[in-house]
């Protein structure tokens, strides 16, 4: 029996191979930067590989681990000094009372108080009252705050001073989503629909109201841009173009499309991760290749490392990947499990929504309680249908905005449809659910979430390994 399972562990992984070696360069990011634990998991993937595997996995862990020690630089906590900033993006300050800007950025230099130079890439915050050129990288004198290792805030003690001048699409980013701001306010003029349609588009919320509503509902999640609104995008493209071009064309076209708007979204990722994974679904076919979606997952997840090892700390890219990885291992099953042949139309949609609502929440559970400390009881039931009409709203905003330069009358009609739409399902969350009711937890212990990961992970490969294919 032991060998059975040990022999369907090694098939599983030997269609997997990109995610098996991609997860053990993640461990040994999040070993080194801010999770201990994590050599737990890192000693659970060995079983169940030849040892040829089993040593390039090892090796590629110390070497990970080498590079970060050495070659990667991190200020100490409430250090002083001056900091060479590179803005990416320009968000609001994170509380309603903060007068000024908020930049987002990166580190690229740093200068400590005897002088000594650090060069560094780390993912930062700037505040500052007056705005700054997006054209160019700044000197910052201040003090370098630390939430947690890779993730930083800079307090100015003085105006940033100009460095130099460089090329760059932030700019060119900013002035893009105003246009399309001015133009989502200028066809819908509910209350809560414009703001809505603003952040599901350009990723920008600056509508407190509506962030409060949907996060009393469990649903805020939507307003982030994420694989969900990247996948809507991806398959309106799709189908737009595929009756006008060659398989080909056709292919390449929806590519440029989806690096178009990556970047006019700018630094996310959730978006790195659905535009490779989008990529290497469209492209399998002209290399006559079959995908799998397991794989893909592992091939994203590589890419994004290799491109911000830092990224492996944000909570957002660990929640992307984790529930798509749900979505492709855990989903079919569940779907499998509750659903039956004789279920059709709107029953067959709602079995279909819960099945994804279980796979999704069963695989955050544990991320959900380690960062929140908090569980919405109520957020499944909402999340049955709010996607679905999230979906239809921004289906039919990019349909009305492809047909308004050949037919403004009918881009007109559907805008106002869509305004109604919108504001309706929104008129839902401004309500305060019948029953709301949130489990708050304490801090659980790392052993907790360590358990609770074997589970996840036991689960999911024993409902993968009864696929043939994903």
């Amino acid at each position: 029996m032991r060998e059975q399972m040990r022999g369907k562990i090694v098939d599983f992984w030997q269609r997997a191979p990109a995610l098996y070696y991609s997860l053990y360069l993640l461990l040994a990011i999040l070993f080194t930067l801010s999770t201990p634990w994590a050599l737990l998991f890192t000693l659970l993937l060995f079983w169940g590989r030849t040892v040829r595997q089993a040593l390039i996995a090892l090796a590629l862990f110390l070497a990970t681990l080498y590079y970060l020690q050495h070659h990667f630089y991190f200020p100490p906590t409430h250090s002083q000094g001056s900091f060479r900033f590179h803005i990416t993006d320009v968000t609001s300050p994170k509380k309603s009372f903060q007068k000024g800007i908020s930049y987002k950025g990166n580190i690229r230099e740093v200068v400590n108080r005897e002088g000594k130079r650090e060069r560094c890439c780390l993912p930062t915050y700037l505040y500052v009252r007056q705005p700054l050129d997006l054209d160019h990288d700044y000197w910052v004198e201040g003090m370098l705050h630390a939430k947690n290792k890779g993730s930083y805030f800079i307090r100015s003690l003085d105006s940033p001073k100009i460095d130099k001048k460089r090329v760059t699409l932030c700019k060119i980013r900013e002035q893009s989503k105003r246009w399309l701001k001015h133009y989502i306010h200028t066809h819908y003029k509910g209350t809560l629909t414009a703001p809505f349609l603003i952040a599901l588009t350009t990723g920008k919320n600056d509508d407190p109201l509506l962030k409060g509503h949907l996060t009393q509902i469990g649903c805020a999640h939507l307003l982030a841009i994420s694989g969900f609104h990247f996948g809507l995008i991806a398959a309106f493209c799709h189908f737009l173009l595929k009756p006008f071009f060659h398989y080909k064309i056709h292919t390449f076209l929806v590519i440029g499309l989806l690096l178009t708007y990556l970047l006019f979204i700018g630094k996310s990722p959730s978006i790195y991760r659905a535009f490779i994974f989008a990529t290497c679904f469209l492209m399998a076919p002209i290399f006559e290749r079959r995908s799998s979606s397991i794989n893909t997952l592992g091939v994203a997840l590589g890419i994004c490392l290799i491109l911000d090892p830092i990224m492996a700390i944000d909570v957002g890219f660990q929640l992307s990947f984790l529930a798509t990885g749900a979505i492709i291992a855990l989903y079919p099953k569940i779907r499998e499990s509750i659903t039956c042949k004789n279920d059709k139309g709107i029953m067959l949609f709602f079995m279909n929504g819960v099945a994804l609502n279980v796979a999704v929440n069963v695989a955050l559970i544990p991320l959900t309680i380690l960062y929140f400390h908090s569980i919405n009881l109520h957020s499944m039931f909402y999340n049955l249908f709010f996607p679905s009409l999230t979906a239809l709203s921004l289906l039919l905003f990019l349909s009305a905005g492809c047909l308004h330069p050949l037919m403004p009358p009918l881009a007109k009609v559907l805008h106002l449809s869509n305004n109604f739409i919108t504001e309706n399902f929104l008129w839902i969350a401004e309500r305060r659910p019948l029953y709301e009711k949130t489990l708050f937890l304490e801090g659980p212990p790392g052993w907790l979430i360590t358990l609770l990961f074997i589970v996840l992970y036991g689960v999911a490969l024993n409902a993968s390994i009864k696929r043939k294919s994903l």
